[in-house]
């Protein structure tokens, strides 16, 4: 029997049937197979976002595509994909890539909160599901998506049809995943997104305060985290004419090792060679002081090198 006189009858017996007991097949069936259940809520949900998407709906939409029935997860944290996660993210990739491209077209009718939800929601999901398993072995398609969702929310800003209140919703949401530990992997960092939305979105002040808790946060404790923020923060200044708090910063810093290297380096570049001397001095004191050797042995021989630059004895 040929598929077309197939969906002749279907079609013919399907009319035979009330709406009602049609429902409740289509119920008991799904309830029977996680499959049909997952791809009958897809579809669903496919065709209300077409007809009227919400913020909550968008993100309900892309809630339900990461834990749809049957997907692999750790044992110990549910939330969690195991070393099946390429498998599980080549099932998700296709429905989420759906729901994304009409969210890319939400911007322009005038519907950004929707769009705004699927991508923040994707950054979570990601954000919760994302392990050392994936940043050691690539997985084809996730940086694409970090990529591009990202670029999907830096054109709901410049659409500037947010409210006042969903934008403090959006940059409190981003600050927490910019210090997610499981998104600092290549092409998952999210600090710059972060604070582009923050120059876009507040004042001057509001901006460098919200890069000041970056700072503060445990998350970014680390020499080089700090030094990366404070290079952040040095290069708004500038952008925004405001060069003379560069050096006051920079002081306010230099108990930081890392800070105090590239300083040097600067000075260095500038042949400030005295100021260098300076900063040297008192990072092979410090170093000293905290029994850190190798640390001792680089300055020194920093040192040295500014000594010969100002022709003083290497004792000196």
């Amino acid at each position: 029997m040929s598929k077309t006189l197939d969906k002749h009858q279907l079609q013919h017996l399907l009319k035979q049937i009330s709406h009602d007991e049609l429902l409740g097949w289509v119920l008991q069936y799904a309830e029977e197979s996680d499959e049909c259940c997952s791809r009958l809520r897809g579809w669903l949900q496919h065709r209300l976002l077409e007809s009227s998407p919400t913020y909550e709906s968008a993100r309900e939409t892309i809630r339900n595509i990461f834990h749809a029935p049957g997907a692999v997860v750790r044992e110990s944290n549910p939330r969690r994909w195991n070393r099946d996660w390429r498998t599980h993210w080549e099932q998700v990739l296709p429905e989420l890539d759906m729901v994304l491209k009409q969210a890319e077209s939400w911007v322009k009718a005038d519907k950004a909160e929707a769009a705004l939800g699927a991508a923040l929601q994707t950054l979570a999901e990601l954000a919760d599901a994302v392990d050392a398993e994936v940043h050691h072995g690539y997985v084809r398609g996730v940086y694409e998506c970090a990529e591009r969702v990202q670029n999907l929310i830096r054109t709901v800003v410049r659409a500037r049809s947010l409210s006042s209140d969903r934008l403090s919703e959006m940059l409190m949401e981003l600050r927490a995943l910019a210090v997610a530990p499981n998104l600092a992997g290549d092409g998952l960092e999210l600090t710059s997104l972060f604070l582009w939305c923050c120059e876009r979105c507040l004042k001057q002040e509001g901006t460098l305060g919200m890069l000041d808790s970056l700072m503060d946060d445990p998350a970014n404790a680390g020499d080089w985290q700090k030094l990366h923020l404070l290079e952040r923060r040095m290069e708004l200044l500038r952008k925004w004419g405001r060069e003379e708090e560069i050096s006051p910063l920079i002081r306010q810093y230099l108990y930081i090792p890392a800070v105090r290297r590239r300083e040097v380096e600067r000075l260095m570049q500038a042949r400030q060679w005295k100021a260098a001397l300076q900063l040297v001095e008192l990072g092979l004191r410090l170093a000293k002081n905290s029994h850190e050797v190798a640390c001792s042995e680089q300055w020194n021989e920093l040192k040295i090198k500014l000594l010969k630059k100002l022709n003083k004895p290497a004792d000196a």
